[in-house]
């Protein structure tokens, strides 16, 4: 009975280092655990949007648009994602943070591998995407530049052909037309002139700006045919021209000037006084006849030309006050300054005209075609220097006087005067010429019937520049273009002269150069002027000039196609394009 050892053995029971181990029910190593878990779900969650952000680039370089290859992770709209990585990540942190369950957490990890995966995936496939568009654009613009090297080559060979044709066959009309009607114009006007509005050279530079600029064909061929239409009206002219109808009308004058001779031939009076047959000799006396048909005795006064303005040149204003510096123009020694003791007058917004005893002729040379009948007012013995002028607010009436054919119902109708301001043939000083103006004025009045289209152009002397300003304001209300200012005593200079002076109204806006227009004569491989579009409307071009020869010479530097430049000019005609542009400076 003393089994008591079996008892005693009680670290069999008590086993404590079993019970002690504690760490694995407290777990203590888990903290270190969820601290890891947590950074490389950050990290994973990081890789996503990052690898998000160079496909969002790529998609913006192709398509504009940066989630046009792949929505945002966190777009759960149409077609985005269903389980959105912002919410997987919140969830998964929720899970590693409140000790769940290791599969639950497990499960949204893969979720945000898989989503990661998807983005790696999308990533090279964009990239690969990437360098597919890249080459094809490389290709197509290769492409394109061979295609815009032949048709440059193609078009430039048809446009130029055009234009040289157009203006050779010019040159033909205007020759035959000089030797019939004294006008090289007369059939039709210069491929630059005005009454074709929208010159040839104009067209052909329009069309290598065109080309430049790489614009669609359709663009480009609307101006070749253009040029084409100019070609055919040439055409047209140069036919008119070779028609032997015309030549008609110079001999039918020749025929009558030529019946003396056969009146000359008849008088063989040798032949009838031996006869004695005074019968016959009162039949030749029909010479008194001819004596009526002597009438081209007016005719032989017109014929002399007593000024020619291509030669000899006409007077021309400077402005009043210089527009960058502001200061006046000042005359030559002896004289008075401008424009204390001055003469002003009105300056008439019609056509500038000279009277050369013969014909009115611009200060171009260009002769205006007007009515015998109001030729019949002017002197014969005295050039005069004027305006063609109609009435205040009405420059698109003037357009009569560019007439070819001479309507004398409309010269009547619309009034037309020549307004007389001074002659270049007259000798003296301002003060004489004006007097003897005056007088011829008179005279020829006195003389015709009906109502007299000479006006004199009244001068009023000015005292100070307040003065000058007030009558500008005057006159400028009534309708008037602006004033001219004369000195006192001074002569008739044939050139731009600092006696004479021009205050005019002008506005000023803004335009875009869209081409070149080559000069001529003095301004010979220089720019001869900016063909300009209006900014505010596009569709309304013309040219601007008025540039200094700084500019003229490096204006390809300067002045780029597409530079935005500020002009000036006088009003605008019913078409709405600018009257007079004169270049000022480039768009500040």
């Amino acid at each position: 009975m003393k089994k008591t050892p079996l008892v005693k053995k009680t670290p069999l029971v008590k086993k404590t280092p079993l019970v002690k181990k504690t760490p694995l029910v407290k777990k203590t190593p888990v903290k270190s655990n969820v601290k890891e878990d947590l950074k490389q779900t950050k990290e994973l969650n990081d890789k996503i949007y990052k690898t998000w952000n160079k496909i969002s680039k790529i998609s913006k370089k192709l398509y504009n648009n940066k989630s046009r290859i792949e929505f945002h992770p966190d777009y759960d709209g149409l077609g985005g994602w269903s389980y959105p990585t912002k919410s997987k990540y919140t969830d998964l942190k929720k899970c590693i943070s409140n000790s769940q369950p290791k599969r639950e957490c497990n499960k949204i990890k893969k979720l945000l591998k898989e989503d990661l995966a998807w983005m790696e995936r999308t990533l090279t496939r964009s990239i690969k995407l990437q360098d597919k568009m890249l080459k094809m654009e490389k290709m197509k613009k290769a492409k394109a530049k061979k295609s815009l090297v032949k048709t440059k080559k193609q078009t430039k060979s048809e446009a130029l052909k055009l234009r040289d044709e157009v203006y050779k066959i010019w040159d033909k009309v205007a020759k035959k037309s000089k030797k019939r009607y004294d006008d090289e114009e007369y059939l039709i006007a210069h491929p630059d002139g005005l009454a074709w509005g929208y010159g040839t050279d104009a067209k052909y530079l329009d069309w290598e700006a065109c080309v430049a600029k790489e614009r669609p064909k359709r663009e480009c061929n609307k101006l070749v045919t253009m040029l084409k239409q100019d070609l055919k009206k040439m055409n047209k002219a140069f036919e008119k021209v070779n028609k032997p109808v015309k030549k008609t009308k110079t001999p039918v004058k020749v025929k009558k000037t030529k019946t003396p001779v056969k009146v000359k031939q008849t008088k063989t009076p040798v032949k009838v006084k031996q006869t004695k047959t005074p019968v016959k000799v009162k039949q030749t006396k029909t010479p008194v006849k001819v004596k009526q048909t002597k009438t081209p005795v007016k005719v032989k006064k017109t014929t002399k030309i007593l000024w020619n303005v291509k030669k000899q040149g006409v007077m021309l204003a400077h402005t009043f006050k210089d527009p960058k510096s502001g200061k006046i123009k000042s005359p030559p020694k002896g004289y008075s300054k401008a424009p204390d003791g001055w003469y002003l007058s009105e300056k008439y917004d019609g056509y500038r005209a000279i009277w050369n005893g013969k014909d009115f002729v611009s200060r171009n040379g260009i002769i205006f075609r007007a009515p015998d009948w109001f030729k019949e007012w002017l002197p014969n013995n005295v050039a005069l220097d004027g305006e063609l002028f109609i009435g205040r607010e009405s420059f698109e009436k003037h357009g009569l006087l560019r007439e070819k054919i001479v309507n004398d119902a409309k010269w009547k109708k619309e009034k037309v005067k020549y307004q007389i301001f001074d002659s270049p043939t007259i000798k003296g000083d301002f003060e004489t010429r004006q007097k003897k103006i005056k007088k011829i004025i008179s005279d020829s009045c006195k003389k015709n019937k009906g109502a007299c289209p000479l006006k004199y152009t009244a001068q009023k002397k000015i005292k100070n520049e307040s003065e000058v300003y007030k009558e500008f304001n005057k006159l400028v209300k009534k309708g008037a273009e602006g004033v001219m200012l004369r000195s006192p005593k001074s002569p008739y200079e044939t050139k731009r002269s600092s006696h004479l002076l021009k205050i005019k109204q002008l506005f000023d806006d803004e335009c875009k150069i869209i081409g070149y227009k080559k000069g001529n004569g003095k301004y010979a491989n220089m720019l001869g002027a900016f063909n300009c579009q209006l900014v505010k409307n596009p569709k309304i071009k013309f040219t601007i000039s008025g540039m200094n020869d700084i500019i003229r010479k490096n204006y390809l530097k300067t002045h780029p196609i597409g530079t935005i430049v500020t002009f000036t000019y006088m009003g605008l005609s019913t078409n709405g394009i600018p009257r007079h542009p004169n270049y000022l400076r480039i768009r500040k």
